[in-house]
């Protein structure tokens, strides 16, 4: 099992408890990037793959969860990038964002981790055909 599937399986069946966050790592391309010293000032920009990806799908749908207190990524990046993504614009309404009290990792937080397991439930259960 992916480990981006592991972590929104464990919060889904979560009973709010907190849970372990997940290692630092993000799948890009056909690839697993492990975030280190390496990458340092450095960030990906995956918005041409994602355009792409939406427009080939065009059932694909995007769920981004923005902590306010998140100090590993820019204040209203999602926003910026969203906003610029030259999607089509009858598939601008398969693009979510919602945003929660805690940081980064917003799920190591109680009243974060209800409000994101609520918000992912309700959009799988309305991304779902």
């Amino acid at each position: 099992m992916s480990q981006e599937r592991e972590v929104v399986n464990r919060i889904l069946q979560s009973d709010s408890r907190e849970i372990s966050p997940p290692p630092c790592a993000a799948r890009l391309g056909h690839g697993l990037v492990i975030w280190g010293d390496n990458n340092a000032n450095s960030y990906a920009n995956v918005s041409d793959r994602l355009r792409q990806a939406m427009t080939q799908n065009r059932s694909l749908r995007v769920f981004v969860a923005n902590g306010y207190y998140d100090l590993a990524t820019p204040f209203f990046a999602t926003e910026y990038t969203f906003d610029h993504l030259g999607l089509d614009p009858e598939l601008r309404d398969h693009l979510q964002m919602d945003f929660f009290e805690a940081g980064h990792m917003m799920y190591t937080q109680k009243a974060s981790l209800e409000k994101l397991k609520a918000d992912l439930a309700k959009f799988i259960a309305t991304a779902a055909p």
